[in-house]
């Protein structure tokens, strides 16, 4: 059996879906920053690309896997820079 390699929109979903039960609003800039942070110490966030610019973080895989949520209907854009989880998303991504 070959081993699973899990894509980053996979990893990064699964993130977002444990880090809530549904309900929360996240800020993407600290999204952003809070994976960039952890880049470093996760061998799985380890392919993810961030472009700095002063203290702003950046990384269009992240903004693509964002998108792809909110098509999917996990993610609900809120206030500017904003998005909530959805409360039967997270759920259903879990099990």
């Amino acid at each position: 059996m070959a081993p699973w390699n899990p894509e980053i929109g996979d990893i990064l979903t699964a993130i977002i879906s444990l880090a809530s039960s549904g309900g929360e609003q996240f800020r993407t800039p600290k999204i952003y920053s809070v994976l960039s942070e952890r880049k470093g110490r996760n061998v799985f966030l380890s392919s993810l690309y961030f472009s700095i610019t002063g203290a702003v973080c950046y990384s269009r895989q992240i903004e693509e896997v964002l998108r792809s949520l909110t098509e999917r209907g996990m993610l609900v854009p809120k206030e500017r820079d904003t998005v909530m989880v959805c409360d039967e998303a997270a759920d259903e991504i879990r099990t």
